[in-house]
């Protein structure tokens, strides 16, 4: 259950499981939440399944999906910068947010979490072709 490390952390030290354990907890909140707030929802039946939205949100779960994997897939070869600056676009855009706020977004994004993480955390980002 335990991660700590004998000899560098006290005993007030949360321990590097903290955070992922903190994480987990927030998303099972949300998820309560969702399913508590869907099954308040009272819906009238669509005459088509084809055009319902249970079908839009499979397409729109399956399009974030694909930019996941293409956004792993690009990480290595375009490095933290680029890829993450193409997917926070990209996913913004496809939501509906207009291009410019996107692409605001996705470079308070990229350099909030790149201070974050070097500086900070001391972790090396990967790196791409150009950066």
């Amino acid at each position: 259950m335990s991660m700590r490390v004998s000899g560098f952390t006290d005993v007030h030290d949360p321990g590097p499981d903290a955070l992922p354990q903190l994480m987990g907890y927030a998303l099972i909140a949300g998820g309560l939440v969702q399913l508590v707030s869907s099954a308040l929802k009272k819906t009238a039946p669509m005459a088509s399944p084809a055009n319902s939205k249970d079908s839009r949100c499979c397409w729109s779960g399956g399009l974030v999906l694909a930019q996941v994997c293409a956004y792993v897939a690009l990480l290595p070869i375009l490095g933290f910068v680029l890829a993450t600056l193409g997917f926070a676009i990209g996913l913004l855009g496809w939501l509906g947010v207009s291009w410019k706020l996107s692409a605001a977004v996705a470079v308070g994004l990229v350099v909030i979490v790149s201070v974050l993480f070097t500086h900070v955390f001391e972790v090396i980002l990967p790196a791409g072709i150009l950066f």
